[in-house]
């Protein structure tokens, strides 16, 4: 209680004020949660709300009559009850207990359950992300695998009808060469040294007869054909 409500506490309720405003209200508070509650509830169920909720209801009435004075803190004790009652409830208090220690066991097993699932998505998840990424990285390779191909491809049938155009322009040029050398002076120069192929020498005695008969026989008739310009006997 702060200094400044002291003496109007004091003077409006005497120096006994806290059994006015905190003994007998809380055993009038008390009273009515034991008369709004079954002993089950009191002892066991609704045991753990009755520190806050007391203190509520005081806190809402000093507000009112007793303003200054305020309650820090509660703390019940459970009631007193027969032996056999105490002992079944006793029994009772430590089922609950262990029923909110499997119920936590179980919340917690279940939480480490969702999070192990969340943990195995999320790996799921990134695993297929990396899939994706290898797929895609795949995909890509193997288009600039194509693409490269492509090039060579072209770059081969390039090179080919290169060659191809260079030989047919060689053999255009071979082709028109020889066609300008076919005049008919040309021609009249190979019919000449046509004869001349295979012509065998032979010098000295050893000149076959059938050589030296055979230019006789030309020298004789070259003899007989007449000469232009020339006359008989000279």
């Amino acid at each position: 209680m702060p200094s400044y409500v002291v003496s109007s506490t004091v003077r409006n309720y005497s120096m006994r004020f806290e059994k006015l405003w905190i003994e007998d209200v809380t055993y009038h508070e008390i009273n009515l949660l034991c008369s709004k509650f079954s002993l089950d509830q009191v002892y066991i169920s609704h045991f753990d709300q009755l520190d806050e909720l007391l203190q509520a209801r005081m806190s809402a009435l000093l507000a009112v009559w007793a303003p200054g004075l305020d309650i820090i803190s509660i703390r019940l004790t459970k009631p007193h009850v027969p032996e056999a009652l105490r002992d079944t409830y006793e029994l009772v208090d430590q089922e609950k207990a262990k029923l909110l220690l499997a119920t936590q066991a179980q919340r917690n097993v279940l939480k480490q359950a969702e999070t192990d699932f969340r943990t195995a998505v999320l790996a799921s998840e990134k695993a297929a992300a990396l899939s994706l990424i290898h797929m895609e990285k795949l995909h890509e390779q193997v288009l600039a695998s194509q693409h490269i191909s492509r090039i060579q491809d072209q770059m081969t049938v390039s090179r080919a009808k290169e060659t191809a155009d260079a030989t047919f322009y060689k053999a255009t040029l071979e082709t028109k060469s020889f066609l300008a050398k076919l005049t008919p002076a040309y021609l009249a120069y190979l019919r000449a040294t046509a004869g001349q192929t295979n012509i065998r020498y032979y010098f000295g005695a050893n000149i076959p007869q059938g050589f030296v008969d055979s230019a006789a026989d030309v020298v004789g008739v070259s003899d007989a054909l007449p000469v232009p310009g020339r006359r008989d006997g000279h």
